[in-house]
Formats: structure tokens, sequence, C-alpha cells
């Protein structure tokens, strides 16, 4: 074999050896967090289900039911995220509450649709117009105009589908709810 052969074939495998002591575990993927009134938030669209919400965000903190008149509307949590997803609602026939409580994780069809969208603290997106939790009311405002309801620490944006809450100062935003 001659030197040059020896000396190229030194060179690939040492470079190869670089490469893969070089790899490191892929980084976690980049969670988009894009507010978006009347479409959804991030990568999740109202048309969506609770199995593309788990797909994207992994496992969840917890799920809780709300119970009216035989139907409960389960709501899939993400606390270390800020986000809330309650999906369409179930028949639950004569259970007990305790019964759906304890049946929940059971309950939850992941085909189920997405009907409302909630963004809190520690949420850090915000949407095209800059309005995010820490918001002043002043800036969405000027960003969306005057509310069409205004309630004790809510205002709502009928057209938008969008329900800003601000703080107990009534200045700053501290949760925003998406409506399908």
């Amino acid at each position: 074999m001659s030197l040059k052969y020896i000396l190229l074939r030194s060179l690939l495998s040492f470079l190869i050896l670089i490469t893969i002591g070089c790899s490191s575990d892929p980084a976690e993927p980049e969670i988009n967090d894009v507010i978006m009134p009347t479409v959804g938030v991030g990568d999740i669209r109202f048309q969506d289900t609770g199995s593309k919400v788990i797909d994207t965000y992994g496992a969840y903190d917890n799920i809780t039911a709300i119970v009216s008149a035989g139907n409960a509307l389960f709501v899939i949590w993400y606390d270390e995220a800020g986000l809330a997803f309650q999906m369409e609602k179930v028949d639950v026939g004569n259970r007990s509450l305790q019964e759906i409580v304890d049946e929940a994780d059971m309950l939850v069809d992941p085909s189920m649709t997405l009907t409302t969208m909630v963004m809190m603290s520690p949420f850090k997106g915000a949407t095209a117009e800059g309005i995010g939790l820490g918001t002043s009311r002043a800036k969405v405002i000027e960003a969306y105009g005057e509310p069409d309801e205004i309630g004790t620490l809510t205002e709502d944006y009928n057209d938008l589908k969008m329900s800003i809450w601000y703080n107990a100062a009534g200045d700053a935003v501290r949760r925003i709810d998406l409506f399908k």
C-alpha cells in the first residue's frame, strides 16, 4: 500500500470518529407558541384532536372534567407550558361525579376535536400583534379595538373568538382563551 493511501484512509477514519464522537442527543423540538385567534395556538388548530395535542406536547400533567346534565367536557393540562386544551363534550350518562373523575383517562377519546385553548402563566407566546401574557390593556385595545363584552376582569372579542383575562388590577393580561 502506498503512503498516500494509508494517510488518506487514516484521515477518513479520524473524521468518522470525530463525527461519531460529536454526535449528541437530538435537541428537544422547539414548540411553536404563536397565538392565532380563530385558528389555534402554535401547531394546534381547532380541527385537531386530543391525539394531535398529545403528539405535539407529550404526556399531559392532568385531565379535568367539567360536568353538566349528563355531559362532560374534558380539559388536558400542560402546566409547564402554560396551556390547556378543552375537547368536545362527551355523554357520560348517569355516572356519578366520582365515577367520571376516576374514569377520566378512559372516557377521554383522543379523536375528539378541540373547542377551547387556554394560555396562562408561564406561557411565553404572543399573537402577531404582540399580545401575550403581561401585555397592557391599552396595547390590547390598540391592537384589537374596544372589546365586544366586558366582564369584571375579562374582555371578549367575539369576531376573534377570544377572551382576554386581566390581573386583579385590570391592567395586564394574565390569560388568553381561544374558542372554536
